[in-house]
């Protein structure tokens, strides 16, 4: 059995899509994700691993080995399989939502955080990992708002009780974001509807400044 790496060819979000790519430190130039990107292949193979680029369609387990089949036809065995499936992002399904993920729409506080600096962040999301982001930027930003579509907040009471004591943070509960409004390219502000059922409210920007909408991950 060979040393095999098999690689589903998915370019990652922040490569194809986020023009400012600080989670590598890129420092606003996404060729060097990919540079960033192409080092860690080299890491691997530098320690005997051979890539193959390839789709796996299936895995089979037979007691102490397995084997592979790939979209190009082949089957490679195997004495262990590593399914490292990464992450998705939880969009909201919102017109214009794509186009906007690096310039309003975030994903990372500890990556993101600087760039809003001063300015008013929507957090989508109300568990512990949306308290927890929202927690770092209320040390950042002028206004937090926590936006949850639940009837109250999921997250731990000790996280709620750190957030909610800060004067910059608001919170709407029972509220869907229904649109994301842009003007020249940039978010001007978010519509929320009430689960309920009731009128949309805008939520806008402050005067000169942007908004942002930072989504609760998925993992």
């Amino acid at each position: 059995m060979k040393n095999d790496l098999i690689l589903q060819v998915n370019v990652p979000l922040c490569v194809r899509r986020c023009a400012h790519c600080s989670q590598v430190n890129c420092k606003y130039d996404p060729k060097l994700a990919a540079a960033y990107a192409e080092a860690l292949l080299d890491q691997i193979m530098n320690q005997g691993a051979e890539v193959d680029l390839a789709e796996v369609t299936r895995v089979e387990d037979h007691g102490d080995w397995k084997r592979v089949f790939t979209d190009d036809g082949q089957a490679r065995d195997a004495k262990a399989v590593i399914i490292a499936a990464g992450v998705r992002h939880r969009m909201l399904g919102l017109p214009g939502e794509n186009e906007l993920v690096g310039e309003g729409i975030s994903f990372c506080a500890v990556c993101d955080g600087d760039f809003y600096t001063g300015e008013t962040v929507c957090v989508a999301g109300g568990g512990n990992s949306a308290l927890q982001e929202a927690i770092l930027l209320s040390g950042k930003c002028e206004r937090v708002i926590m936006l949850q579509d639940l009837p109250d907040f999921t997250g731990e009471k000790k996280l709620q009780d750190i957030l909610f004591s800060r004067p910059n943070v608001e919170k709407k509960t029972g509220v869907r974001i229904t649109a994301l409004n842009t003007e020249n390219g940039s978010l001007r502000s978010v519509s929320v509807t009430p689960r309920e059922g009731g009128a949309a409210q805008e939520i806008p920007a402050r005067q000169d400044r942007r908004l942002s909408v930072h989504h609760d991950d998925l993992r």
